[in-house]
């Protein structure tokens, strides 16, 4: 008798290993697990029916490929434009074709869909999900030692923060154009049937975007309803009318494919045929949407669009109008409208400006999506998000962001006033992205795939010399539009930086002048009994993502201000989980610190609204989570929001950043008001200005000395160095005696360990020190005279061995400003 044993195959609870370990993954490891990855989506590990994948490939017809897919309005035309000063003959065009057919293989069908769709950040694309996977990655910095991670590694990922934050520029650039260059190319297809009617592109224009941008709250997922299967209809009106013109006009055209007309084309044209390439790069407009936009659909829905909808058709299209070109050459202003057939021209024309409505909801989303990425990498300050999906954690609304882009299109559309004034920029950021791209996924495979160099590299340069030949060609109509890209691009990467580069400052002066509390010096200082209490309940918020370990910045803030606590201090900290609803008894934790002190953690899901806070205390309440103090029966609420000062002059450009970093914030929601409504009435907001002042001459050096790890076992300690600006202390001299305790419970009056000779010089301006010993050991003990400058060595970190301190002698008013700025 024959068993049957059935093998029943369950779907990952976890996304694949090569996209979450550092491991070297081979390339038939990776196609292998590539099968296996189609049963994830970015809503978790459930395996996706046909129905729903059926659907979700439809809808992303809509949502992502609006802009790919409306290309053929106006990139013909726009070739044909380079042309004008220059006759063109049939070869000349057949070798445009060429190119662009290739183009749109490469760019779009190999590198996006096969490749840059692979390297997901738990299901979201974007060119922030993609810096975010380069190592050392935040789990790495928590999980290692700083001396475990390569230095190269580090400078890497700083280079790539750098360039994500070019590369957003250059998107959200896009993600202004493409909605004015799209809608405007469609309403001046009625240019072709009526002359009059180009004097009221502007105003059709206008209105149609103003309802597409006052629609976005809605969500994508509900427009997708709608969007997606008109742009089917579109996809298949555009194929069927370019196999027509194919057909019945020049079937001769599909000659293009081979790669011979594409090197006759420049042979024959030269700079010309260099600069067209300007209008060529436009077939694959949208490109990055594809990734942008993986967060709401999934890798595999997209891929399915692209491979049997998206490509054949536009394909069709091209070749269909460069046979009607080739028929009627005089049709070369729009050739696209041109070569509709007059039965179907009105179903067509209508169609092709509701898809050009589409194609702007492509890079909206997008620039939705990559607003979200970049509040979790730092790069873009805190606002409001609205998730706008229970299935979808990728669909996001960003209030800000949406008035920001409609403004900017509208600008656009009101100065420029037709499509191929725009052109030329909008050739520039897309081509600007791609290249960015390219150099980022380059640098995630080889460190965080561990793929070999040797074929990575020169593959990913391959497609970087393309993207970089077609951005160089855009530049050449730089004075003709292209500034506007830059314009805005440059505008968007100076507020990041300025933001990212001010988030750096914050935690170094932090880190630097010992301002970090813990949950610890809290609950000490709340222990502490000679603190006075008032009788109230003081309810201090904060942000997941603004908390050093579970404390809010407004308590930190009120410890330095007051002397006093409430009778009852409550710590609320709010987190967003990754699941779209939590479960009521789930919501709340609420855990006793110590006598008058309180830590309630609030969460919910990324699709529900804000809490309120009074219902929030109220429900803790009548959970018993807490008990109301009939003696302080009143709430106080308390936020805080924190700006940067310089000491001391300093560059323009430092000032200028800073003034840029000081305005976001001010006008920033601060975090806690992120996911909690906290009532008007009782709130207090503290506004903390962080003083930035110029670091002293040798802190590199010093740095290095310090942070030095002993070879030697006899000191175990790391310690930091805490200067005090001369010219506010006194100019008295500083002593100190510095005293190591060693294990075995016996001391030394000095600090010994193996330095090199060639930095003992450097090294004793800033410290007194004995001459060295022939072993390279150095000794500092006795009066410490630094010039003014007070050298403060503490332990700043748990240590295996022993500890230090220093024993300061100066005047009583030296040491009154000391203590102030110390505690």
């Amino acid at each position: 008798m024959m068993t049957t044993t059935t093998r029943t195959s369950t779907c990952p609870t976890r996304s694949p290993r090569y996209l979450l370990s550092p491991q070297r993954v081979s390339i038939r490891q990776f196609l292998r697990l590539t099968r296996i990855q189609h049963r994830h989506t970015c809503q978790g590990s459930v395996a996706m029916a046909p129905l729903r994948f059926a659907w979700l490939t439809v809808s992303t017809m809509g949502i992502v490929y609006g802009d790919i897919g409306t290309s053929p309005l106006y990139t013909w035309a726009t070739i044909l434009s380079d042309f004008e000063d220059h006759p063109y003959e049939e070869e000349d065009l057949i070798g445009a074709m060429c190119i662009l057919v290739y183009s749109l293989m490469l760019i779009v069908a190999i590198k996006y869909a096969i490749f840059i769709l692979m390297a997901d950040n738990r299901g979201e694309g974007g060119i922030f999900a993609l810096t975010s996977l380069v190592p050392p990655t935040r789990k790495d910095i928590k999980t290692k030692m700083s001396k475990e991670i390569p230095r190269y590694e580090v400078w890497i990922k700083r280079i790539c923060v750098a360039l994500s934050i070019i590369g957003a520029g250059f998107i959200f650039g896009d993600g202004a154009i493409t909605p004015a260059v799209s809608v405007l190319s469609a309403i001046e297809g009625l240019g072709v049937v009526n002359s009059d009617v180009p004097n009221y592109e502007v105003i059709i224009g206008l209105t149609i975007l103003s309802i597409l941008f006052l629609s976005q709250p809605f969500g994508s997922g509900q427009l997708a309803i709608f969007l997606g299967p008109i742009m089917l209809v579109w996809f298949m009106f555009i194929g069927a009318v370019g196999l027509y013109n194919i057909i019945e006009y020049n079937p001769g055209v599909m000659r293009a494919f081979n790669p011979y007309w594409g090197y006759q084309f420049f042979a024959r044209n030269g700079l010309i045929g260099y600069k067209a390439l300007g209008g060529i790069c436009l077939c694959f407009t949208g490109a990055e949407a594809l990734y942008a936009d993986m967060g709401h659909f999934g890798k595999w829905p997209l891929r399915a669009g692209v491979y049997f909808v998206v490509l054949p058709s536009v394909s069709l299209s091209y070749f269909g109008q460069l046979a009607y070109l080739l028929r009627f050459p005089n049709a070369a202003s729009s050739p696209f409208f041109e070569s509709v057939p007059s039965e179907v021209f009105w179903p067509v024309m209508v169609v092709a400006t509701m898809a050009a409505i589409i194609a702007s909801q492509a890079m909206i989303s997008g620039t939705f999506s990559l607003i979200s990425q970049g509040m979790g990498l730092g790069t873009i300050p805190p606002m409001t998000l609205t998730h706008t999906s229970k299935r979808m954690h990728g669909q996001v609304y960003a209030p800000v962001g949406n008035w920001i882009l409609m403004a900017t299109t509208l600008g656009l559309i009101l100065f420029f006033q037709s499509s191929s004034a725009l052109a030329a920029a909008y050739g520039i950021a897309v081509t600007g992205t791609l290249a960015i791209t390219t150099l980022i996924f380059m640098a995630m495979v080889v460190l965080r795939w561990k793929w070999s160099a040797f074929v990575v590299v020169p593959v990913c340069l391959f497609f970087f010399a393309i993207e970089m030949i077609y951005f160089s060609a855009n530049m050449t109509k730089f004075p003709n539009g292209g500034w506007v890209a830059l314009l805005l691009a440059a505008a968007t990467i100076i507020f990041m930086g300025s933001w990212k580069l001010g988030q750096s400052d914050v935690s170094r002066t932090i880190a630097a002048k010992r301002h970090k509390k813990t949950i610890r010096d809290v609950i000490r200082w709340a222990s502490d009994p000679n603190v006075p209490r008032i009788p109230c309940t003081g309810v201090f918020l904060g942000g997941g993502d603004e908390d050093c370990e579970g404390v809010p910045k407004a308590v930190l803030q009120h410890m330095k201000v007051h002397r006093y606590l409430p009778t009852t201090v409550i710590l609320v900290v709010s987190k967003t989980i990754d699941l779209p609803q939590v479960r009521s008894e789930a919501r709340l934790s609420c855990r006793a610190l110590c006598p008058g002190l309180i830590k309630l953690t609030a969460r919910r899901g990324y699709i529900e609204s804000r809490s309120d806070v009074g219902e929030m205390l109220q429900q803790a309440e009548a959970q018993g989570l807490l008990k109301p103090d009939p003696q302080s029966p009143h709430y106080h609420y308390f936020i805080a929001r924190q700006s940067l000062q310089l000491r001391e002059s300093r560059r323009v450009w430092s000032r200028i950043r800073l003034s840029i970093y000081n305005f976001m914030v001010m006008n920033a929601r601060p975090p806690a008001c992120q996911s909690l409504i906290i009532p008007k009435q009782g709130l207090i907001e503290y506004h903390s200005s962080l003083l930035i002042s110029k670091p002293l001459p040798g802190d590199n050096l010093v740095s290095r000395f310090v942070n030095r790890k002993p070879t030697n076992g006899s000191l175990s300690t790391l310690y930091t160095i805490c200067h005090v600006n001369k010219t506010q202390v006194p100019q008295s001299k500083v002593t100190g005696l510095a005293c190591a305790t060693l294990p075995g419970n016996t001391t030394s009056s000095h600090i010994s360990g193996p330095l090199p000779n060639s930095e003992l010089k450097l090294i004793h301006n800033y410290f007194p020190m004995d001459k060295p010993n022939p072993s390279g050991e150095i000794c500092f003990h006795g009066p410490a005279v630094f010039s003014g400058y007070y050298c403060n060595l503490e332990k700043i970190g748990a240590q295996r061995l022993g500890c230090i301190w220093l024993i300061v002698e100066c005047s009583e008013l030296l040491k009154q400003y000391l203590c102030k700025l110390l505690v």
